[in-house]
């Protein structure tokens, strides 16, 4: 009885050591992976100064000025040249895609998929339940020349 126990505690061991690796920056990912807000967080302070590691908000630039995650690079979703400024990314990069409630970033995933996009992840309810966990967001601030 301890040692199927103890097989199967092992076995737990050894999922969530594959799990947490995958979580790092999922290489194989064939789907988006969707995290709670609080991972992707944890995911973006971990990969802070990793080139292959890019945090992609799809809003507006408005929505973006007026808050967005850390590091986070803005192509706008809506513009003209979306798939044009899409296409110029590194294809073998990992990018963290938010917006504000997930229907953009959802598409915008799907599009860079199309586009043979293969690491692409997503986090749950994008920057409104970001907000609401209470995570840090940036805010971009104009400077004023006096003159």
């Amino acid at each position: 009885m301890k040692k199927n126990r103890a097989c199967y505690m092992l076995g737990l061991a050894v999922v969530a050591i594959i799990w947490f690796a995958a979580v790092d920056i999922p290489r194989e990912a064939s789907k988006n992976l969707l995290m709670k807000p609080a991972e992707a967080f944890a995911l973006i302070q971990k990969n802070k100064g990793n080139p292959q590691f890019v945090v992609l908000d799809v809003r507006t630039p408005e929505e973006f000025k007026n808050g967005h995650l850390e590091g986070a690079i803005n192509v706008n979703f809506n513009g003209s040249a979306f798939k044009e400024e899409i296409g110029r990314l590194d294809r073998e990069k990992t990018y963290l895609v938010y917006c504000r409630t997930g229907r953009r970033s959802g598409e915008a995933v799907r599009i860079m998929r199309d586009l043979g996009f293969k690491h692409l992840l997503q986090f749950e309810g994008d920057i409104v339940r970001w907000q609401a966990e209470r995570l840090p967001l940036v805010k971009q601030v104009e400077l004023r020349r006096y003159e």
